[in-house]
């Protein structure tokens, strides 16, 4: 003799799939958070090792007595909105080391207010001990973000370690009183694989940014996420877990500063 079934336990067998199947969670993919701009890319950068690169704020950097000029404050620091006072800062990892897989990486400083003074830039092969590139570029009164760009000619060397320097010139006849900071720059090339996923990425995209970051190369992560923080309101988001993954949150809300955007120029070893 048959089994015979109650008709309210199929409908209830029914209706529970059908409620199970509502609570599925449906999670992103790695591509969703192009196509739905309301879902964030996480940019925490990874912690990094101490490699023995100086600090990435002046405090230690600083050659000679302080400036001495009322009008360039003798600590280099100017005071935020919430009145906490911002030094001489390089936009760096914790261990003050920009990775980068580029021949022409870019280097962020914060320069606090300056008035007709002016600034170089200098890369130096450690290995060699030699300046590979150097440029001197104007400050204007404006506290803000400066992005010196080191250009291709460099040729800057695959897992070769280099120093770079920002120098603000408090006296051209003293050059002893510059204020310093400095930090080291190390060219890291990607695996095929990580090669390979960037690739699939949308170009210069936040997912893109993302994978960078995943995989410790700080430049180009930067760059990415400041080119897209103008007209992305996400990537300003996410400008601002970048900087916090590395204790520089004090920065995020710092603009760029247009005045002093130190492009690419001809080697000057």
């Amino acid at each position: 003799m048959p089994i015979k079934i109650p008709a309210f336990s199929a409908k209830t067998c029914t209706l529970s799939i059908f409620t199970a199947m509502l609570m599925i969670p449906i999670l992103p993919t790695q591509s969703s958070a192009q196509l739905f701009p309301g879902l964030q890319v996480s940019l925490k950068f990874p912690p990094v090792e101490d490699l023995g690169a100086p600090t990435r704020t002046s405090g230690a950097g600083s050659r000679g007595p302080a400036c001495g000029n009322e009008n360039f404050n003798a600590e280099l620091m100017t005071t935020s909105s919430d009145e906490i006072k911002i030094p001489l800062t390089a936009l760096t990892p914790e261990n003050n080391v920009l990775t980068t897989v580029a021949l022409d990486p870019t280097v962020y400083v914060y320069i606090p207010q300056a008035v007709d003074k002016q600034a170089e830039f200098r890369l130096i092969d450690i290995q060699s001990e030699k300046v590979v590139y150097k440029t001197i570029f104007p400050l204007v009164n404006t506290p803000g973000i400066v992005t010196i760009n080191i250009p291709k000619t460099v040729k800057i060397k695959a897992r070769n370690t280099y120093q770079w320097q920002v120098l603000i010139i408090c006296s051209p006849e003293d050059r002893e009183a510059d204020k310093v900071v400095e930090g080291w720059l190390l060219r890291t090339p990607l695996t095929s694989v990580q090669e390979a996923r960037i690739k699939l990425a949308k170009e210069d995209s936040l997912e893109q940014a993302r994978l960078y970051s995943e995989y410790g190369i700080w430049n180009e992560a930067m760059m990415i996420i400041d080119q897209l923080r103008e007209s992305n309101p996400q990537a300003n988001l996410e400008w601002v877990e970048l900087l916090s993954s590395v204790k520089l949150e004090h920065l995020a809300k710092i603009p760029d500063s247009d005045c002093c955007q130190v492009s690419s120029s001809p080697a000057t070893p």
